[in-house]
């Protein structure tokens, strides 16, 4: 896994720096990777990181424009997901997971998991 914190000095979403250096971290490819968001700054972020990606909504952001992403569920149990990776799967090596936690302290978690397993 990888891990992106502010104190690296990097521009915060929507910029692709945070995906950027989690890919590098991680010697994946962008074609290699499927982002999992839950909001429009995520979406743009890992788009312009040149990441395909699935949007499954929170409950703040339901109801936003999310056209730009690849696959938008309800939730990851939709059996969308399954297929979308099951299709994916040559291009599709890895899932990149980024999840942000805004409290008292501002952490950023990226880590990717193995689809071929």
């Amino acid at each position: 896994s990888s891990v992106s914190t502010p104190k690296l000095n990097v521009h915060n979403k929507p910029a692709p720096d945070l995906y950027n250096i989690a890919l590098q971290d991680l010697k994946i490819r962008p074609e290699n990777v499927v982002a999992i968001e839950d909001s429009k700054i995520g979406l743009k972020s890992a788009k312009a990181a040149s990441i395909s990606t699935i949007l499954a909504p929170s409950e703040f952001t339901r109801g936003d424009n999310f056209s730009d992403a690849d696959l938008i569920v309800e939730n990851l149990l939709d059996p969308r997901v399954k297929k979308f990776l099951g299709l994916s799967w040559r291009s599709y090596k890895y899932a990149l997971i980024y999840a942000t936690t805004r409290a008292n302290a501002h952490w950023d978690h990226s880590s990717a998991i193995d689809l071929t397993r």
